[in-house]
């Protein structure tokens, strides 16, 4: 009998082991939810909120939408890349740009505690502005690539740490 309780204890320890450790790989993306207001954001994990402003990386009036596009934990600091939109102008109305909105690529690097440590933001879309997607953000294999009408903005997961790398594309012909 003895026997049988040592190995079931030792079996209850193992699997709550395997267990502690699943729960500390799971990916930042996953464990993180997602608010805003006005310019700020607010990521959730683990019940702990941890609030970013990100005002004057975006060029909307305030945000209408934000969407996690790439969160990585890598070499201590954490790099996050955000798709935010919002309108142009407010109220909203049929006047120019009344009813436009903004569209920004926001990447930021961040230490283990939330401090923000550096950003760099692209806009790819905009009524104010001659900026327009050609093709919207969009991910292939673990690159996120977006083109304008004369940039082409790439982000690779596997290197977090390059954040946006924008280039000029070439010109129609």
């Amino acid at each position: 009998m003895k026997i049988k309780m040592g190995k079931s204890l030792g079996m209850l320890l193992l699997l709550g082991s395997v267990w502690s450790s699943a729960q500390q790989k799971i990916p930042l993306g996953s464990r993180l939810r997602l608010h805003w207001h006005g310019s700020s954001v607010r990521f959730i994990e683990d019940g702990r909120a941890h609030e970013i402003s990100i005002k004057g990386l975006f060029d909307a009036v305030e945000l209408e939408s934000v969407r996690l596009q790439s969160a990585t934990e890598s070499k201590g600091f954490m790099y996050l890349l955000l798709d935010v939109e919002g309108p142009s102008k407010l109220p909203r109305d049929n006047h120019e740009c009344g009813a436009g909105n903004e569209s920004n690529l926001v990447w930021l690097k961040l230490d283990l505690e939330w401090k923000l440590l550096d950003s760099k933001n692209f806009r790819y879309d905009s009524c104010w502005a001659s900026v327009s997607a050609i093709d919207p953000p969009m991910w292939k294999g673990d690159t996120l690539t977006v083109t304008t009408d004369n940039k082409v903005v790439t982000y690779s997961y596997k290197r977090p740490e390059e954040g946006l790398k924008i280039a000029d594309s070439a010109p129609a012909k």
